[in-house]
């Protein structure tokens, strides 16, 4: 599943500890008994050139961050925990107080081997990497009013 939400800023996280605490806080919402971070790195801007070209505000006050890790989550009133690959990609927004956060989940097979593991994520960086280059915000003011004050 792909799922894109607008969250309120989380002011008190430095940029570089956003992705693992959102990863985390999808782990704890997911009920996930083990979570382990297995890539995390920060986009470059050609990576997101759509958002990125031309934000209602200096560019440098942007960025973009990408995870992948592993979690093991009960679904449907199941018992078991089955291993989920969740991708995330957050873009930080601070003149406008938000983050996007566009989560793609992946279960794994139950026997989930490293060779199933690491096609996942190569699959997971793909689809993320073709998402993140076509990601747009056409209409700034649906966050409101924006904050040129910041800094």
């Amino acid at each position: 599943s792909i799922v894109l939400e607008i969250l309120e800023r989380e002011e008190d996280c430095p940029d570089t500890d956003i992705a693992a605490l959102l990863f985390k806080d999808a782990a704890e919402a997911n009920a996930s008994p083990t979570r382990e971070v297995l890539r995390q790195r920060r986009l470059k801007d050609e990576e997101v050139p759509l958002l990125s070209s031309s934000p209602p505000c200096p560019a440098s006050w942007l960025s973009f961050w990408t995870l992948s890790g592993l979690q093991r989550v009960a679904k449907f009133r199941e018992e078991i925990a089955r291993p989920v690959l969740l991708h995330i990609l957050v873009a930080r927004l601070p003149n406008v107080r938000s983050e996007l956060l566009l989560t793609l989940n992946d279960p794994l097979s139950m026997d989930g081997n490293l060779k199933d593991v690491e096609e996942a994520m190569e699959r997971g960086a793909a689809l993320l990497a073709t998402l993140a280059a076509s990601l747009r915000i056409n209409d700034w003011s649906l966050f409101g009013e924006d904050d040129r004050e910041l800094t």
